[in-house]
């Protein structure tokens, strides 16, 4: 990859720079995901990549199958990360562009389902384990986290390890939480200091109305019982707690700047 960008910078078209820096990016992304580690670490820094290719080829100097693929995969990344309006402004723009047949928007239908669900009211009422009613109009006034798993799925289950070491800050600001099983769990009660729910994953289920395609999913509701943020990571669960954290006193940045034992 990295000597096809060699190879196209060379060459004397007036998309030699933006092909040649497409493929440098497609290489780093590529060592980003082979070297591994949490996807927490690695889908911030690809976001960053790929918006710094978008800032500095604009559509017009970039072939278009390029422009669209960057643009694809910068939406995916942001709809997995729960940043919703960002991904759906993109479709938005692609839409714009392409036909409306074209294979690469049909695509993104999954997108175009999660942005039609955002601003919805989440009519949702079940049993907990502990035998316990959870509806979501029992939580008016305060913002709701609903995280739906699976013991199949590694990475829907570790969610939850993201939630617990959260938890605290989570619940200091008042969020409701909630773990659905989309089926049969060995988790229990006991594991977890938030209600946990089994649900079957149907058409005319309980999660029918969060939208839930798959596992893991994340839904954050406000304070109306609203859909407002829609994801697949735990960074969906990091950008509610920023929307939540109130900026600190100027009282507190000088003691936090100065240490807490500073004179």
């Amino acid at each position: 990859l990295r000597s096809a960008a060699a190879e196209a910078r060379k060459t004397d078209t007036p998309f030699a720079k933006s092909t040649a820096d497409f493929w440098l990016l497609v290489a780093d992304l590529t060592d980003l995901n082979r070297i591994g580690g949490p996807i927490n670490t690695r889908q911030p820094q690809a976001t960053a990549n790929l918006e710094g290719y978008l800032r500095e080829h604009q559509a017009q100097d970039t072939p278009e199958a390029i422009d669209v693929q960057a643009r694809v995969a910068l939406l995916r990344l942001y709809d997995q990360a729960g940043e919703n309006q960002r991904a759906c402004d993109l479709l938005i723009g692609l839409r714009d562009r392409l036909k409306a047949d074209d294979p690469r928007l049909l695509a993104l239908a999954d997108v175009a389902a999660t942005c039609e669900l955002l601003g919805k009211a989440a009519d949702l009422k079940l049993r907990t384990l502990a035998e316990e009613p959870w509806a979501t109009a029992d939580h008016a006034g305060k913002p709701v986290l609903i995280h739906v798993y699976a013991d199949w799925a590694e990475p829907s289950t570790a969610i939850a390890d993201a939630i617990a070491s959260r938890y605290a800050r989570l619940k200091a600001r008042g969020v409701a939480v909630l773990s659905i099983s989309a089926g049969p769990t060995t988790r229990g009660v006991e594991d977890q200091a938030w209600p946990l729910a089994v649900a079957e994953l149907t058409k005319a289920g309980p999660l029918a109305t969060l939208g839930v395609r798959g596992v893991p999913w994340l839904v954050v509701l406000d304070e109306r019982g609203h859909i407002a943020r829609v994801g697949r990571t735990s960074q969906v669960i990091d950008r509610l707690l920023e929307g939540l954290e109130a900026p600190l006193e100027e009282d507190e940045l000088k003691q936090d700047a100065n240490g807490a034992d500073s004179p």
